[in-house]
């Protein structure tokens, strides 16, 4: 995380940004003719270019959402998250290996003309300017910088972005649109280091295991969010009993809270900028609202980890019907959780006693707490055998459905 917090302000540097400016929402504009998913094929850009039908497949597909992040962020900036958030300017360059780990047999670089890097004679309509390189040295250094981050030099100052793609790639391959999303998440995190107060990733096999009505009370707003987040009940209302219900949860085991706080400002803000470039760039996103199944070891890891990303996210689109700004997003660069900023904003004129008593008799009449407590109590978390630090049995955060 400490090389995550300096490097990302490389970012803020590369952009030329200096205080940020947020914009309203983005609304969604439909670029394709066909609804592009996370697991849509990309069919590369069509050039009546030599150089172009030369480049590898995953090249070219690589380029095209490079170019769709581009014009997305040109147009969008601000309304995703701020100007200073720029993805488009960042100098990156993306080894095409095997795999995460394995020497490239070459790389492509844009915003910065890598070592042994030769300008390729690409279509200007392709918006920017590609550098090819097979530099034993820039190809290590993806190698050993694994599957993306910032290039790290031991004076304490950073490189470029560096990222490992290609065909069947465990992580990045760019056959499928999932590709440019995992990018500009991963870039997000990097941007966070302008957060005041951020904090590490928590251990999550160290995750409270109970008390029972505490990780129910999480199933329960869950399934509020995802109602008020697809318009089906009031966003106010739905926010203000999922931060009731958080008070509630917070007083049951108070280890929840720096928990919880930490991973929705984490991944929650992360997924959030990441749903916002999709909805931009007129593409579609469906996320999980819910555990797998009902097995301990699902329910663990939505409690302990997944249910981080959709609920941060969707608290975010929440707060941007409740403000009708995006005020909370500087806020949130100042050190606040989506809780902190909804709590100030809902419980000014209501008592939050009365706003739990509230929410708690919503929870038992309309969202079934009781069953949802049996279905907790049935895993006998506290039994569950996870060695801490191994998240192998953990389903893949980069997954559509984590």
């Amino acid at each position: 995380m400490k090389k995550i917090l300096v490097v990302a302000l490389a970012v803020a540097l590369v952009t030329g940004a200096a205080s940020p400016t947020f914009a309203a929402p983005v609304a969604a504009v439909s670029q394709q003719k066909d609804s592009i998913g996370v697991d849509t094929k990309v069919e590369p850009l069509k050039f009546g270019s030599k150089a172009w039908n030369k480049l590898p497949m995953e090249d070219r597909q690589l380029l095209t959402q490079l170019k769709t992040v581009k014009e997305t962020f040109e147009k969008h900036a601000r309304a995703i998250w701020s100007d200073n958030f720029r993805p488009d300017r960042t100098p990156m360059i993306f080894g095409n290996a095997p795999d995460v780990f394995e020497l490239p047999t070459h790389a492509l670089a844009i915003n910065v003309k890598p070592a042994g890097g030769v300008k390729l004679d690409l279509p200007k309509e392709l918006g920017f300017e590609v550098y090819r390189t097979v530099d034993e040295g820039v190809l290590e250094k993806i190698k050993s910088n694994g599957p993306f981050g910032f290039e790290w030099h031991e004076d304490g100052t950073t490189g470029p972005w560096l990222l490992s793609y290609g065909t069947g790639h465990s992580v990045t391959d760019p056959d499928t649109w999932i590709a440019s999303r995992i990018h500009v998440h991963e870039l997000f995190h990097s941007h966070q280091a302008v957060f005041k107060n951020l904090r590490e990733h928590m251990e999550q096999g160290k995750y409270p295991r109970g008390p029972v009505e505490a990780h129910a009370l999480s199933l329960v707003q869950d399934e509020l969010l995802a109602k008020a987040d697809t318009g089906q009940i009031d966003a106010r209302d739905a926010l203000t009993k999922w931060a009731a219900l958080q008070e509630k949860r917070f007083a049951l085991n108070p280890k929840l809270k720096d928990f919880d706080q930490t991973e929705e400002i984490l991944e929650g803000s992360a997924r959030y900028v990441e749903d916002e470039f999709v909805k931009a760039a007129g593409q579609t996103h469906n996320h999980a609202t819910k555990p797998d199944s009902d097995k301990p070891i699902d329910l663990f890891w939505w409690l302990a980890g997944n249910r981080h990303y959709q609920y941060g996210a969707a608290a975010g689109r929440l707060l941007d019907k409740v403000t009708r700004s995006q005020d909370w997003r500087a806020e949130m660069e100042n050190g606040k959780s989506f809780f902190d900023i909804a709590r100030a904003e809902l419980f000014k004129d209501t008592s939050i006693d009365v706003c739990v008593r509230t929410a708690m008799i919503a929870a038992q009449r309309e969202y079934d707490l009781e069953s949802k407590k049996a279905m907790i109590e049935r895993a006998d978390l506290p039994s569950l055998d996870i060695p801490i630090g191994d998240e192998a049995s953990r389903p893949m955060r980069f997954s559509q459905r984590s």
